[in-house]
């Protein structure tokens, strides 16, 4: 979902997902959860937000992946800044 460049780090400021099954998401980096697992109804969607602010930061050149539990039709869109540790 977001591979940042060599050498950077990311800052997470939120996350949006809908799903047209029920289903739940789960945002991770190297198997951690970088937020809540979210809970979907079908057909639903949530954003996940910190405002201005990060909700997660991540390691020096880690990468954000997230898994679902169905193989339902899933869209995400995360947005947040890279930086230089």
């Amino acid at each position: 979902l977001w591979d940042p460049a060599a050498g950077k780090a990311f800052a997470l400021q939120g996350c949006a997902v809908s799903a047209d099954a029920t289903e739940t998401v789960r945002f991770e980096v190297s198997d951690v959860a970088v937020i809540h697992t979210i809970y979907l109804a079908a057909n639903t969607s949530m954003v996940v937000s910190g405002g201005y602010a990060p909700i997660a930061m991540s390691a020096t050149d880690a990468i954000l992946t997230y898994t679902t539990t169905t193989s339902a039709n899933t869209s995400v869109t995360c947005w947040g800044y890279e930086f230089q540790r």
